[in-house]
């Protein structure tokens, strides 16, 4: 649980501003709410959704690479994945099996990223947010870095994605074995109201290390 702590007290500064780790969980209010992830996350819509990955600087990659430039777009893009998600609903991210919903990891994560067709996807990164959106339980978003720090930036595919979400999985039962909490009573130790799910608690710790955010991960 340190380790989390220091990731969500680096996570939340911006420049050399004095640790918060003494006032977690950090209160319900405008100052520690992302808006456009809250709103996105509670009401799942493509424009939610849309506004989200522009406020998370996905915008650029989507219009110029992607051709995705209004929501209608990327509800389009993101079509596909719902049959597939309705296989993984009721799934958390401690309770992933591989053997059980690997295949419908992968095959969700494809359908956004589309490797045989990538120009008809939304890229590497995005999909692993639109998916944590869907199902914020099971899915964890990552960028380039964190790729690159776990070692599955190789073929960018499902392949890989469902390689992450099995570390992703092994960090978050080791951290709650060590608490004796569940994922929610965790999420709640952070975030007042427990609003933010344990995985995108665990991705703020992977963005604080690999970033280097300070006060705890500058070094």
């Amino acid at each position: 649980m340190d380790s989390i702590r220091r990731g969500v007290c680096s996570y939340n500064q911006e420049g050399e501003i004095e640790c918060v780790c003494d006032n977690l969980p950090l209160p319900d209010t405008e100052e520690w709410n992302e808006t456009e992830y809250r709103l996105a996350l509670v009401r799942k819509g493509h424009v939610e959704i849309f506004g989200f990955l522009c406020e998370w600087d996905m915008g650029p990659t989507l219009f110029n690479k992607y051709g995705v430039s209004r929501p209608s777009q990327l509800k389009d893009r993101m079509r596909p994945v719902g049959t597939i998600l309705s296989r993984l609903q009721g799934v958390e991210l401690s309770a992933f099996s591989d053997s059980a919903h690997g295949a419908d990891v992968a095959q969700a994560f494809n359908a956004l990223r589309r490797p045989d067709s990538k120009r008809e996807g939304i890229g590497i990164t995005s999909p692993s947010k639109v998916l944590h959106i869907l199902l914020p339980e099971l899915f964890v978003p990552w960028d380039q870095d964190i790729r690159a720090a776990y070692g599955v930036d190789e073929g960018l595919d499902g392949e890989d994605y469902r390689a992450f979400i099995g570390f992703c999985r092994e960090e978050l039962r080791s951290v709650l074995r060590e608490a004796s909490v569940d994922a929610r009573q965790c999420a709640g130790s952070f975030y007042a109201g427990g609003w933010k799910p344990a995985t995108k608690i665990l991705d703020e710790l992977h963005m604080a290390k690999e970033k280097r955010r300070p006060p705890h991960f500058s070094r």
